[in-house]
């Protein structure tokens, strides 16, 4: 079976509009796009790009895990964390690397508290502030928190009251959002959207809950249209601050989760055949890297490019840095990961394919 069989449809795709999302609101913002004022309007929800990160990101690593349970009987937990660090750390410190340089060489004036804290991944304790160029290391610092302790959760619980406690801990987050006057912030956004991700990788790998439920419903065209109007409800409608608010970011996170179900359903349509062709599947493997240098191009000031003509030049240089950053560091560390894999672990143990966990 070749390595396309064993990897999940869509994700590279949904990764790519991601990122091109975040990219283009940051352009938006510094206004690059001047000559184009309605996709201010459109790309005002820039940050709706990093909430398709984090329901993909718990989905794929509630996936693989409940994946290798069903194969072992257990989770590795060192095994986790060993393909966790080789998959995150290198793109990331070579990022920080960089930045450093620039900023000894009186490029960039990145404070040594923004260092350590993105180095350290509690980059969203910082608070408002801060340096541009590292600033979207609190999306990083909340994804390796959830990393730290989400798999001894699934290993403590089992069977459906995983189910219940994702679904319970989903509504408690919700209410205390809502009604709660202490701001969290971008760390409970991203806990919201990486709960929902978790819990649907449960419900598809649930035989009785995936026959009634995501076979019907979820997979439906009716569900696919209700989750585009609500994304089109997000775009042009701001959520605003207060008791409200908790609840009506639910529904910009539930309406990602079903897009990202529908397209792991490998539909036989133009949308999924757009997802999944090749240049765009190219820019969701560039993703990462790319999310991590766009910053520095998009919307940090490191220089006066944000004109109205410079955009097509700042996309070019994000592209550019983060295709050296891919190849060569983000791909040699996921080789060193496999070889090192082969040496520690038999031969005989099933395993996923690379191509599938290297999405993760």
């Amino acid at each position: 079976m070749t390595a396309r069989h064993h990897r999940l449809p869509g994700l590279d795709g949904l990764r790519a509009l991601a990122v091109l999302m975040v990219v283009f609101h940051h352009l938006c913002s510094q206004g690059a796009l001047g000559r184009w004022p309605a996709l201010h309007v459109m790309l005002q929800q820039g940050s709706f790009g990093v909430q398709i990160f984090f329901v993909l990101s718990g989905f794929l690593i509630t996936w693989l895990l409940l994946k290798e349970e069903s194969r072992s009987g257990t989770i590795d937990i060192a095994r986790f964390y060993f393909r966790r660090s080789l998959r995150i750390l290198p793109p990331a410190f070579f990022y920080l690397a960089v930045i450093l340089l620039l900023t000894v060489a009186g490029v960039l004036a990145v404070g040594t508290r923004d260092f350590v804290y993105s180095a350290l991944f509690i980059r969203n304790a910082y608070g408002v502030g801060g340096s541009p160029e590292v600033s979207h290391y609190w999306s990083l610092a909340v994804e390796e928190q959830f990393y730290l302790t989400w798999p001894f959760l699934l290993l403590v619980l089992r069977g459906r009251t995983r189910l219940l406690v994702t679904a319970a801990l989903i509504v408690l987050l919700t209410v205390w959002r809502s009604w709660t006057s202490l701001h969290f912030g971008v760390t409970a956004a991203g806990a919201h959207a990486l709960l929902f991700g978790c819990l649907l990788a449960q419900l598809r790998q649930t035989p009785s809950t995936s026959s009634y439920v995501l076979q019907g419903v979820l997979q439906s065209l009716v569900t696919f249209a209700a989750s585009g109007a609500v994304i089109l409800a997000v775009i042009f409608f701001r959520v605003p601050d207060g008791a409200t608010a908790g609840w009506l970011q639910v529904w910009p996170i539930l309406a990602t989760t079903l897009i990202v179900n529908y397209a792991v359903a490998s539909h036989q349509d133009p949308i999924s055949r757009f997802l999944n062709l090749g240049p765009v599947e190219w820019i969701g493997r560039l993703s990462y890297s790319l999310y991590l240098w766009q910053e520095l191009f998009c919307w940090s000031p490191l220089s006066n490019l944000y004109a109205a003509s410079a955009w097509p030049l700042l996309v070019a240089l994000s592209f550019a840095c983060a295709s050296i950053s891919y190849y060569l560091v983000e791909r040699p560390a996921l080789s060193a990961r496999e070889k090192f894999e082969h040496r520690w672990y038999p031969a005989s143990l099933p395993r996923l394919s690379s191509r599938l966990e290297s999405l993760s």
